[in-house]
């Protein structure tokens, strides 16, 4: 019986969902739950958007709401949802793969709440957020579908889906809502889809009696301490390894994916790179008004120095904002003398504002 049907969307994720949601059954024996990532001051407004191509079955949910068959629920915005064995929970928690609501989440919690009975989908968005949650439904003996990348507005989210949880079906977007009633209404059972083990061509698939028996003989996942520090919070970071899902997790619990990961840290660089850009120009001004105080005073050999720092650090700020442009190291090296007469002039200008 698959009864519980997980979702997740990104970025063109509102015109997927509205399509999946109108060529659903108007009576359908599950219960389904939306994580779309949305802005965390966004008004909320998915459930009207759906409710017009389908009725009045979406629906915010709130902490501790109990959920019925035939029911839509959403994710609110900035807040994560998670599945109990008769209720949702809606909580703020730390954000995983950079989001609140996240796709993991809700399909992890599913997973170890449902078992068997969870279906899940990956649709269109960026990243990978999702991946490692749908793998954990295949894991806990659910069935796994994913948007083929091809046909999604975004493909990231599904690319990535595809290649780390070996989902049952990969589908074009108009093909989800009939495997989905298929699913539910019991005339497919198992994993008869697309997706076959590359090794036999056979379909791979367990019942979720053989995939928890399987995980209770397997070790439990692996921490390691590693040197990295957590972008959002800079705590220390563990690498966590659950077979051949890898995350990053730090002590107050933001997760990050490699790819997240890594997407964080090059933000977290670039912010860094501006300060310090920033704290250059404002040391520029500051030195040449010292330069400027001691000429009037009379300190000729104060004042020399304090010019010598600003020819100093004019030239350290004109690299940097070539970094922040994307200027190469060769780039750099060959600014001709107006492209340096031009840089020191915002320099100066920025430094006097």
């Amino acid at each position: 019986m698959h009864d519980i049907i997980v979702i997740g969307a990104s970025a063109g994720g509102v015109d997927a969902l509205m399509r999946v949601v109108k060529a659903l059954p108007l009576q359908l024996s599950a219960s389904i739950f939306i994580v779309l990532h949305t802005s965390p001051t966004s008004p909320g407004s998915l459930d009207k958007v759906l409710n017009r191509v389908d009725g009045n079955r979406a629906l915010y949910a709130r902490d501790g709401m109990k959920f019925e068959s035939n029911k839509f629920y959403i994710a609110p915005p900035d807040r994560h949802m998670s599945l109990e064995a008769d209720r949702v929970r809606v909580t703020l928690g730390p954000k995983q793969n950079r989001v609140r609501p996240s796709v993991d989440q809700l399909f992890r919690s599913a997973a170890a709440a449902f078992g068997e009975r969870v279906i899940g989908v990956v649709l269109t968005g960026y990243l990978d957020d999702g991946a490692s949650g749908l793998a954990a439904i295949k894991e806990a003996g659910g069935v796994a579908i994913v948007q083929d990348p091809i046909d999604a507005e975004v493909p990231g989210m599904p690319a990535e889906a595809l290649s780390r949880a070996n989902p049952d079906y990969c589908l074009r977007l108009e093909e989800v809502p009939k495997i989905l009633t298929s699913l539910v209404n019991g005339s497919l059972h198992g994993n008869r889809g697309e997706m076959k083990n590359k090794r036999n061509g056979k379909p791979k698939r367990q019942s979720a009696t053989g995939a928890r028996s399987r995980l209770r003989q397997e070790p439990g996942p692996t921490r390691d301490l590693t040197a990295l520090t957590c972008p959002d919070c800079h705590g220390a970071i563990w690498e966590v390894r659950d077979g051949e899902v890898v995350q990053f997790e730090c002590r107050v619990a933001h997760t990050y994916s490699p790819e997240s990961m890594y997407d964080a840290q090059a933000d977290s660089v670039e912010r860094a790179l501006w300060a310090a850009l920033k704290n250059l120009e404002e040391s520029v001004a500051l030195s040449r008004r010292l330069a400027q105080y001691s000429r009037e005073r009379d300190r000729g050999k104060a004042a020399d120095v304090y010019e010598r720092q600003v020819k100093d650090k004019e030239q350290h700020a004109i690299v940097l904002r070539a970094l922040l442009d994307g200027k190469s190291s060769e780039m750099i090296k060959g600014l001709d003398s107006a492209e340096r007469e031009r840089a020191t002039r915002i320099v100066k200008d920025e430094a006097a504002a």
